[in-house]
Formats: C-alpha cells, sequence, structure tokens
C-alpha cells in the first residue's frame, strides 16, 4: 500500500494501487505458467502429449509408467486427477493390452492407441477398484488414462491422432 501524501491527488494515488496490483498479478500468473505440471506421480518421468480432434488439439500433462512396476502401479490409490493430466503406458512389444481398475479409487478414460498414433478404442468411465479387464480387441503401442469423463467432454473418439511425445507431428 502506498503512503498518504498531501500533494498527489486521491485518483492518481489509487491509479498507483491499481498499476501496482496489475503488475503483481501479471508477474504471478508468469510464475506460475513457467512452473511444472502438476502430476499424479512425482519423481516419474512426466511429458506432454497432444490429441488432435475434430474440435481441435486437447493437451496432457502426463506421468510415464515406462517400467513394469511403474505400469502395475499406475494410478492405484490416487484420489483425485484433474482435468489435463493423465497416466500414459507404453507397450513394448505392441500387444494386445489388458487393464483393470485394482486399488484404484476413480473413474477412468482409456485410450488404447495404435503404432500410427491413432485412437483405436476409448473405454469411458471405467469402474473404480474393479477387476474387470479393460481391453481393446486390436494391439496397443500406447494407453493412455484421463479421468473419468474428459474423453466425452473433450471430445476425443477413436480415430483420432496422438501426438506424443506432443512437438511430434
Amino acid at each position: 500500500m502506498l503512503p498518504a501524501r498531501p500533494d498527489l491527488p486521491a485518483a492518481t494515488a489509487f491509479l498507483a494501487v491499481a498499476a501496482l496490483a496489475l503488475a503483481t498479478l501479471a508477474l504471478e500468473r508468469s510464475a506460475r505458467a513457467d512452473a511444472p505440471a502438476p502430476t499424479a506421480r512425482p519423481g516419474w518421468p512426466h511429458a506432454r502429449l497432444e490429441v488432435l480432434t475434430g474440435a481441435g488439439k486437447r493437451s496432457f500433462a502426463i506421468d510415464v509408467a515406462d517400467t513394469p512396476d511403474r505400469q502395475e502401479l499406475g494410478l492405484m490409490d490416487i484420489r483425485m486427477l484433474p482435468a489435463g493430466l493423465g497416466m500414459l503406458f507404453p507397450v513394448e512389444p505392441m500387444r494386445r493390452m489388458q487393464m483393470w481398475m485394482k486399488n484404484t479409487y476413480i473413474p477412468l478414460d482409456m485410450l488404447f492407441i495404435d503404432d500410427k498414433g491413432r485412437i483405436s478404442c476409448v473405454r469411458e468411465h471405467t469402474t473404480p477398484l474393479s477387476l474387470a479387464i479393460v481391453d481393446c480387441p486390436q494391439p496397443s503401442r500406447l494407453v493412455l488414462e484421463i479421468a473419468g469423463g474428459e474423453a466425452r467432454r473433450l471430445g476425443i473418439r477413436a480415430g483420432d491422432k496422438v501426438a506424443y511425445p506432443a512437438d511430434r507431428p
């Protein structure tokens, strides 16, 4: 807050305070834009992934389950997955993937992605804590898990193209 000065009209003082507040807000937003993306699994590899839908690009900050142990753990015990976050399961060699929801407390949408970067199957709103198999009949190179309902909300469908990493055409 600026000290009151008798030689400064009230309107000028108000404008100075408003300008200072706007500058502080802009600096705060800039600092947040440079901050690392939130993550479900701190310490895991992170990347950006884009889904190219008929309605435009949809970008996700993802954790990468790049080892068998990480793939087994996945999103187990996670209680919240905000919009824009996800977990990616690379599949090597490419094969028919079978997932489950053991110890997973939130519904997920699972996107099964082929070796050409196309979504071959979308499984929406998987059932939390279920041991039922969630799969796609086509072989997958990647499986992306996002919050339940996000695929429909964002217009993500089978046939959409996935860019991973996000800067790959």
